[in-house]
């Protein structure tokens, strides 16, 4: 059976939009990186590859999800795509969508390792689904 994941339909022109706001944000990691803000960083990568994911799954399908709960937005992009390849960076997706509420709302600060590590990914993955649109 399978799991009714909420989703706001979308115009696709919004894409752009959801792919703007992904730009701005990963670009403003990389500046909160060269200043040694690495919370923010980590906060900014994890809200680059949101937006860069709402941009693919509204240009090709008109939708985006609205749950509560990040792993089902890897798993809408991977059960709409249907392909390994999008199933493996669902799957990275995830594992950055659950650095979260480590970025954002513990009280333990980022290192400037994890905050690395964060960033490679999300480049990895921003990048992979920019090519998409």
């Amino acid at each position: 059976m399978t799991r009714k994941i909420p989703t706001r339909k979308e115009p696709t022109s919004a894409a752009t939009n959801y792919a703007r706001k992904a730009q701005e944000f990963f670009d403003s990691m990389l500046e909160a990186a060269t200043r040694h803000r690495w919370n923010a960083a980590a906060s900014l990568a994890i809200h680059a590859v949101i937006s860069i994911t709402d941009a693919v799954l509204t240009r090709h399908w008109g939708e985006r999800s609205i749950s509560k709960k990040h792993g089902d937005t890897a798993h809408l992009l991977a059960t709409r795509l249907g392909t390994k390849e999008a199933h493996n960076y669902a799957v990275k997706l995830g594992q950055l969508l659950s650095k979260k509420s480590l970025a954002e709302y513990d009280n333990r600060m980022i290192t400037p390792r994890e905050a690395g590590e964060l960033m490679r990914e999300a480049e990895r993955y921003y990048l992979w689904a920019k090519s998409l649109l």
